[in-house]
């Protein structure tokens, strides 16, 4: 079965939400990047895995960010390292590192691209 569920920063601290629990008072005004949805799949610690998230490599200590892809229409990982994403088939064996919110120097290296 699919889970739709988010989060949304607030400025402070993510919100945790599915679909049917919807903070609407704290959507006001809210920019559409502060609002990030479950990708379906986990990390090597069974952590639920967000668009926004970064991830590491264990085997080579590299840091992944997940974003959705338009050209595919799927979640995927880019690495400041790496000039092409890779799909989110690997995510399980990653570790959940933080987000571009809260962690955005792990991958600095993607903005500047």
């Amino acid at each position: 079965m699919v889970e739709y569920l988010f989060r949304l920063w607030d400025g402070n601290k993510f919100i945790y939400f599915d679909l049917l629990n919807i903070p609407f008072n704290e959507l006001v005004n809210i920019d559409s990047n502060y609002i990030h949805q479950f990708t379906g799949k986990k990390d090597k610690n069974k952590n639920n895995l967000y668009k926004g998230d970064i991830l590491i490599n264990p085997d080579d200590n590299s840091y992944w960010a997940i974003f959705w892809n338009t050209d595919e229409c799927k979640y995927h990982m880019l690495s400041p390292d790496c000039d092409e994403g890779i799909n989110m088939d690997f995510a399980d064996n990653f570790l959940l590192e933080g987000n571009i919110i809260e962690n955005p120097y792990l991958v600095l290296g993607l903005f500047n691209k």
